[in-house]
């Protein structure tokens, strides 16, 4: 038996069969294995004593039950093939992965929509947690948690608000992005409803129901409530009646909220308070009462039937004064206010000691008294004698040098004082005639001719002087000695 592929008698070995082959084919023939080799791999005999077999290319080997493939030195990545030696590739319907190069994705020719992967090509499977409907959408599974009303399941076991609504307490409450108005709550997403008790008004106001009829002057607050309306307070009989914040004045009422009236028989005055009306009033008078005048205080009405009032002084004034205000006397003419609060009558000059101011500018004695106006001495009933005088009323007193021959001093006698007078009346003559001496002498000097002497002047001129020395100029404190 000779190699494959040698020439020999136009012959060739081949699985120990002799096979007539031409000679022109010679080359071309090679081992044959029992089995199909792969392409990777070539039949080879190496043995002579063996059958040839397959092996495998270089970069290829062959596993137990399996043709030869390529072999790659690390491990190739998932969904990737050994498709040349030490060369991965990615298996058909798969791309190299962009986060994993090692790696490839499969690959799915039309979108798999939100939370949806491609698992294999051209198959879209539900993310974890959430599960396909029948028109093919994923949505969120909530396993773990039950959504509540208005809520919906928006990602795996987490439960939100649906549109329109919002988180209020743990619980989704319809939301009015501009708000409700007073006595409204929103019903639903940006609709709002009255409140339980309320009923909407033509203007869209939500009034609160009242099933009684509230009374006058009240109106239904709250459901089922009635309260005095505004400027309204509530009175002690349990009806609605008008008030008066600053309170009304004397003898006025408050007709409405903030507005008073008067009563019947009273008028508004400039002030602003209540006056009663009256017809007509008397000096010092004011209206009391409607109709009725009375007296200003510290006045008083003589007569029921006298329209002015007079001033009243509780004292008195007496008969020289008046009462001409309240309390205060003012005395008449020619008569003054004394310490005592009398009034007196005023005297001019004032009277003497003896006398007293009886009426204006009149005076008189006073008792013990005898005289005339101003001029009053004292009277003793008992006439005084020569010697003495009345020095008291009904006293009589001895003059000066005199002695009383009697308790009363009426008889008075002393012979010393006659010398005494006779003395003064010598000494008084003598003075007398002194006097009229020297006024005699003083008027004969005066008009006695004097003597003239004439001289004359530098220039001619006459001069005429008066001759002194002739008299004794001594009196007049005049030195005429150099005319001696």
């Amino acid at each position: 038996m000779r190699t494959t592929g040698e020439v020999q008698n136009q012959t060739i070995w081949e699985d120990f069969e002799f096979i007539e082959v031409k000679e022109k084919y010679l080359d071309d023939c090679k081992p044959k294995c029992e089995e199909k080799c792969s392409p990777n791999a070539d039949c080879v005999w190496r043995d002579k004593t063996q059958k040839p077999k397959c092996v495998c290319h270089e970069g290829f080997e062959r596993l137990p039950s399996m043709p030869c493939h390529p072999v790659c030195i690390s491990n190739c990545g998932t969904n990737t093939e050994c498709k040349s030696p030490g060369s991965c590739e990615c298996i058909k319907g798969y791309n190299r992965s962009a986060q994993n190069f090692s790696n490839c994705d499969p690959i799915c020719t039309t979108t798999c929509g939100a939370h949806k992967i491609c698992v294999k090509p051209d198959t879209c499977q539900c993310d974890s947690g959430y599960a396909e409907d029948k028109l093919g959408v994923c949505h969120p599974v909530c396993k773990k948690v039950i959504c509540g009303n208005y809520e919906k399941c928006t990602s795996p076991d987490t439960c939100e608000c649906v549109d329109g609504y919002g988180n209020a307490s743990g619980h989704c409450q319809p939301q009015c992005s501009n708000g409700c108005a007073l006595n409204k709550f929103c019903a639903r997403p940006e609709i709002c409803q009255c409140q339980a008790g309320y009923t909407e008004d033509q203007l869209g106001v939500c009034r609160p129901k009242c099933s009684a009829e509230c009374g006058q002057f009240e109106e239904c607050i709250r459901p089922e409530e009635c309260h005095c309306s505004t400027g309204y307070t509530r009175n002690h009989v349990g009806t609605c009646e008008p008030e008066c914040l600053n309170k009304c004045p004397e003898n006025s009422f408050c007709i409405k909220p903030e507005v008073c009236e008067c009563k019947e028989g009273y008028q508004k005055s400039g002030h602003g308070d209540c006056k009663p009306i009256c017809n007509a009033c008397g000096n010092h008078n004011y209206c009391s009462t409607p109709g009725n005048c009375s007296c200003l205080e510290g006045y008083h009405r003589p007569k029921a039937d006298i329209l002015d009032c007079e001033p009243k002084c509780p004292e008195g004034c007496g008969s020289n004064a008046d009462c001409t205000h309240p309390g205060k006397c003012n005395c008449h003419p020619g008569y003054k206010m004394s310490e005592n609060g009398d009034c007196v009558p005023i005297c001019a000059p004032e009277c003497e000691e003896h006398s007293y101011c009886l009426s204006p500018g009149k005076c008189d004695c006073k008792e013990g008294y005898i005289g005339e106006g101003n001029h009053c001495t004292p009277k003793c009933n008992i006439e005084c004698g020569d010697n003495s005088y009345c020095v008291l009323p009904g006293i009589c007193e001895c003059l000066a040098g005199y002695k009383a021959n009697d308790k009363d001093n009426i008889n008075c006698s002393s012979a010393t004082a006659m010398w005494i007078i006779i003395f003064l009346g010598v000494v008084s003559i003598t003075a007398v005639i002194s006097l009229i001496s020297c006024v005699a002498f003083v008027f004969t000097r005066r008009y006695k001719e004097p003597v003239f002497v004439k001289h004359t002047d530098a220039d001619g001129t006459d001069l005429r002087n008066v001759d002194l020395r002739r008299y004794d100029t001594r009196l007049e404190g005049i030195d005429n000695s150099s005319y001696i």
